[in-house]
């Protein structure tokens, strides 16, 4: 029978260690990749916010009839900063944008 040694060396300490926390690693590095992801929809979806204008327009500016005659990044339903967040996060509801785009 032999006895407990109390001896371990650095290498069988380490590779325990990662072997016992191996998923806790696994979820920490897709953790690592994806956090990038998620804060650069989220930059993406508050300058959308900012800018009153939907992904479509964003990407597709050139070649909305509507849009043509405003400068790339501008839009005609923009009514700044701050009233655009009110009216999407607090006072969601239609409104009758044919009023607001032929000012």
């Amino acid at each position: 029978i032999m006895a407990f040694s109390t001896y371990y060396s650095f290498y069988d300490t380490v590779t325990n260690w990662f072997w016992f926390h191996r998923y806790l690693l696994l979820c920490a590095v897709v953790m690592a990749i994806s956090a990038p992801t998620g804060f650069a929809l989220i930059a993406f979806h508050n300058y959308m916010v900012i800018t009153a204008q939907t992904s479509y327009e964003v990407v597709k500016h050139a070649k909305i009839p509507y849009l043509q005659h405003f400068p790339i990044g501008m839009s005609p339903f923009n009514q700044g900063i701050i009233q655009n967040y009110f009216l999407t996060f607090v006072r969601w509801r239609p409104i009758l944008w044919e009023s607001l785009y032929r000012r």
